[in-house]
C-alpha cells in the first residue's frame, strides 16, 4: 500500500509540475511578436467539409471577408452534392461574386479519411503556389490569413498553423468538447511542442508551400492516416523545415451537441492515442491526469494512516487550484475569454469523464468518425474502412 500510495503522489507532484511548465511555456510564447515578413504571395484556401451545422455559413462568411490584399481563391471541397454542404458552399459562392470561390466535388473518400481525401482533391486543383486548410468549424479573425501568409514567409519555415479555442461552452456536450481543447489538449500539445520537440500540428488552420504539401503526401502517407495532424507535421519536419505555431489563436463557435455525441466525438482522440501502443496509451492517461491521481492516492491514504490521509488532501486541493489557475490563466491571456470559464468543467472532465473516456477506448483499435468505422493501425494508419 505505501508503495502505491508514494507512487501515486509522486505521479501526481510529476503531473502539476508538468502542467504548470506547460502553461508558462504556451503564455511565454503568445506574449512575443509574430515572426513575420512582409508577402505578396497568392494563396489558396482549402476548406475540407462534410455537413453543416449553426454556424458553418457564418463561418465561411468570416473567412471569405479575411482582410488580406493578397489574391487568394477559396476551395470548398466535399465529396458529393447529396452533402448538406454542397447547398450552403453553393449559397456563399452566390453571395460573393466578387471572391474567387470554388466549390469542388471530390468523390467518394473509400479507404481514406474524408478530410484528407477532400484536402488532396482540392490542392490538385489549386492555382497558388501557397496553399492553407481550415477547418469547417473555425471562425477567423479578419488578419488571421494575412499573419500566416507573414509567417510562412520566414527561412526554413515549412507550415504554420494556430492555436484553436472553442468560445464558449454551449450544450453539456459542446462544454466537454470545449473543455477538452481549451483545458486539456492545448496543453499537452504544448508539453509536446516545446519540451518534447514533437512536430506534430494542430490542423484548425495551416498554411504551407504547395509543393511541400506534395512531397508530403508522397505515396498515399497523408491519405492512409487518421490524423493528419500528426503525419503532415512529421512529414515536414523530416523533409527539414520548421514547423510553426504562431503565437495566435482561431477560435471555433460552441458545439450545439449532445453528451453521447461529445463523447463519440472525442472518442476519436483517445482512439489516435491508443494507435500509438497502449503503453503509450497508459502512460499518457497516468502522467496527464494529476488530479484522478491525486484522489485516488487519498484512497489509497484512507487505508494507511491519517497523517497520509493530510498530505493526500493538500496535494489534491492543490491539484485543484492548479488546474484552476490554469483555466483562469489560459482564459485571460490566451483565449480572451471570462477567466472562470470551463473551470467546474475542467474538473468534472478530470475526476469522471477523462477515466470514464480512458476505458471506453482501453482495448478499442477503431474509431468512428463521419459514419464510418476505421481500424487503425500504430501511429494512425488506416488499415480497413466500414
Amino acid at each position: 500500500m505505501n508503495i502505491l500510495y508514494w507512487t501515486l503522489f509522486g505521479i501526481s507532484i510529476y503531473g502539476i509540475i508538468t502542467i504548470a511548465t506547460s502553461l508558462y511555456s504556451l503564455v511565454f510564447h503568445f506574449r512575443k511578436k509574430a515572426i513575420s515578413q512582409q508577402t505578396s504571395l497568392p494563396v489558396s484556401v482549402v476548406i475540407p467539409i462534410k455537413g453543416v451545422d449553426e454556424n458553418t455559413t457564418n463561418n465561411l462568411k468570416a473567412l471569405v471577408n479575411s482582410n488580406i490584399e493578397t489574391p487568394v481563391e477559396y476551395l470548398f471541397a466535399m465529396e458529393t452534392t447529396d452533402d448538406p454542404a454542397y447547398e450552403s458552399c453553393k449559397t456563399i459562392k452566390d453571395s460573393f461574386p466578387d471572391k474567387d470561390i470554388q466549390v469542388i466535388l471530390t468523390g467518394l473518400s473509400e479507404e481514406s479519411m474524408g478530410k484528407q481525401h477532400n484536402i488532396n482533391i482540392a490542392v490538385k486543383k489549386a492555382r497558388y503556389d501557397t496553399v492553407a486548410s481550415m477547418d469547417a468549424d473555425v471562425r477567423l479573425s479578419p488578419n488571421a490569413l494575412k499573419e500566416g501568409l507573414e509567417a510562412l514567409n520566414t527561412p526554413k519555415t515549412g507550415i504554420v498553423f494556430f492555436l484553436p479555442y472553442y468560445e464558449r461552452s454551449g450544450t453539456l456536450g459542446g462544454g466537454l468538447l470545449a473543455t477538452y481543447i481549451n483545458n486539456f489538449y492545448n496543453i499537452i500539445f504544448s508539453f509536446l511542442h516545446f519540451y518534447a520537440k514533437a512536430p506534430a500540428i494542430i490542423g484548425a488552420l495551416w498554411l504551407m508551400p504547395k509543393e511541400l504539401l506534395e512531397k508530403c503526401g508522397k505515396n498515399g502517407r497523408l491519405l492512409r492516416s487518421v490524423s493528419d495532424d500528426r503525419e503532415l507535421g512529421f512529414a515536414v519536419a523530416e523533409l527539414g523545415f520548421k514547423n510553426y505555431l504562431i503565437p495566435r489563436t482561431v477560435k471555433m463557435p460552441s458545439d450545439n451537441i449532445s453528451f453521447n455525441e461529445s463523447i463519440n466525438h472525442l472518442g476519436k482522440w483517445f482512439g489516435m492515442v491508443r494507435a500509438e501502443g497502449l503503453p503509450v496509451y497508459i502512460i499518457f492517461a497516468i502522467l496527464w491526469n494529476p488530479t484522478i491521481c491525486s484522489l485516488i492516492s487519498l484512497v489509497v491514504a484512507l487505508f494507511i494512516s491519517f497523517e497520509y490521509v493530510l498530505w493526500s488532501l493538500i496535494l489534491f486541493s492543490g491539484v485543484i487550484i492548479i488546474r484552476s489557475i490554469g483555466n483562469i490563466t489560459l482564459n485571460k491571456f490566451i483565449y480572451e475569454l471570462p477567466i472562470f470559464t470551463n473551470i467546474p468543467m475542467t474538473i468534472a472532465y478530470d475526476i469522471l469523464l477523462f477515466p470514464l473516456l480512458f476505458f471506453i477506448n482501453l482495448f478499442k483499435t477503431t474509431i468512428e468518425w463521419k459514419g464510418k468505422v476505421y481500424k487503425l493501425g500504430k501511429h494512425g494508419k488506416i488499415l480497413s474502412v466500414d
